[in-house]
């Protein structure tokens, strides 16, 4: 899992770089492989490695 979470940040950098208007993360609450059951905390960590995108959360 954290390989997958890793993996996120560094796309999350990436589109950051090439421009990218917004990232958009969704709950996965009870998803069968556990991946990001709150949004919040990757909203957060994101944010920390990125200065442009804008960062939200669906719906």
């Amino acid at each position: 899992m954290a390989d997958r979470y890793a993996a996120a940040l560094g796309m999350a950098e990436w589109a950051d770089r090439l421009g990218c208007a917004r990232i958009i993360v969704s709950e996965h609450h009870g998803s069968p492989d556990g991946y990001l059951p709150a949004p919040i905390p990757m909203l957060a960590a994101m944010a920390a490695r990125t200065t442009n995108v804008r960062l939200l959360v669906a719906r």
